[in-house]
């Protein structure tokens, strides 16, 4: 008797068991985040990275592009799995250090491999509206200082005058509070500007600018302060030498319209040259929420249109977009029954190769139902599946 399993998640997986896009996106991503370590001005002392910004500003900004249930998700997994492998025992969790392993082996690096250190994921599909963007993300880094600085370092902040500020884990604990507090202002800033008089809403607007100053500089401490820690003393086991880089993950970065826009200009503002943001969603969608928001603000649709992807390139440049699909031989693999049946049907119906989904959801709802039908297809029954 035939059954029906449930629809896997998205999950890890070993480098050879990703389609071949997903391969190209996770050799990219790696490559792209070395050359960025490589190229980005080293953060010394903060002023005189203020005045550097503008002078040598790489984009940080990376996206794994591609329809609803095309492999993003798992691709992203897959990359965080293999950042997180290198601050785990070894004898922890042994599939993390065999896709690490599976990446280390595939992947040819044409320079210094970074140290990436992986922020737990923030999807953006189920945020509800009300929620704080810079309150969630504040929350996402205080796991990885919890990991980076045990917790008594934040005891001893508070209780001994004698604990020395110049402890690494005590200043990280320090600067990720000075963040929180950064956020929590900037957050509630100007709900209340309605019915002010000139001059107070010009104090406010000037108070407002402060606060936004005051963040950023929060912001660009803190992550100074991760890239400063001593990760071999943390249990870090991946390549030496290489350059620290913390390594934000948005998930479904495109699935929130109210906080879309939002999202984009957030990450754009907070930049430092050893931070990289690492999204998933899908260009035309981007595009078509930007488009929406300029026609908003009082733009023709055409100018809306023009003024989106215009913004969005600068933002996520075109090549920082890896594109993932389900190609027609990596689909062919899940497909239940022998491959050498599926390659028959193939060569007897070359057309259609080309009807195989292209989304890794579609090939799973197909594997699905082959599942459910008895004995191996034909080429009539395939060309029945693939066409419906």
């Amino acid at each position: 008797m035939s059954k029906m399993n449930p629809r896997p998640e998205a999950q890890p997986r070993t480098y050879d068991s990703l389609s071949k896009t997903q391969q190209r996106a996770v050799s990219g991503i790696l490559k792209y985040l070395d050359q960025f370590v490589a190229t980005a001005p080293s953060p010394t002392d903060e002023s005189a990275m203020m005045i550097r910004l503008d002078l040598n500003r790489p984009s940080n900004v990376v996206l794994i592009d591609g329809e609803r249930g095309s492999g993003k998700t798992e691709t992203l997994l897959t990359l965080l799995g293999f950042w997180t492998a290198a601050f785990e025992p070894k004898d922890k969790d042994k599939y993390l250090q065999t896709i690490r392993s599976s990446v280390d082996v595939a992947v040819i690096r044409e320079a210094q491999p970074a140290i990436g250190i992986p922020v737990p994921v923030l999807d953006m599909q189920p945020l509800p509206s009300g929620t704080s963007l810079l309150m969630q993300l504040a929350t996402r880094l205080y796991r990885l200082v919890e990991r980076q600085a045990p917790p008594e370092y934040a005891k001893n902040s508070q209780s001994s005058p004698s604990f020395h500020s110049a402890d690494t884990g005590h200043a990280l604990h320090e600067a990720w509070q000075r963040l929180l507090r950064a956020a929590a202002s900037a957050d509630s800033e100007g709900k209340a500007s309605r019915n002010l008089t000139p001059e107070d809403l010009a104090d406010e607007l000037e108070w407002r600018e402060r606060e936004r100053g005051t963040l950023y500089e929060a912001w660009r401490k803190f992550a100074s302060q991760v890239v400063k820690q001593d990760f071999r003393k943390r249990g870090y086991e991946g390549t030496r030498d290489g350059e620290p880089c913390l390594i934000v993950s948005i998930d479904d970065a495109d699935m929130n319209p109210s906080r879309c826009v939002e999202l984009l200009e957030l990450v754009r503002s907070l930049w430092h040259p050893r931070v990289v943001f690492l999204l998933t969603g899908h260009t035309d969608l981007f595009h078509e929420l930007l488009q929406h928001k300029f026609e908003k603000d009082g733009l023709s649709s055409e100018r809306a249109e023009r003024l989106a992807r215009l913004y969005f390139d600068k933002v996520v440049p075109k090549h920082q977009r890896f594109n993932v699909w389900a190609d027609a031989d990596s689909a062919l693999r899940t497909l239940p029954s022998s491959a050498g049946v599926w390659l028959s049907i193939m060569q007897s119906v070359p057309e259609l190769k080309k009807a195989i989904p292209r989304r890794w959801r579609a090939v799973r709802d197909l594997e699905a139902q082959l599942n459910l039908e008895k004995g191996a297809p034909g080429p009539t029954s395939a060309t029945v599946l693939l066409s419906g």
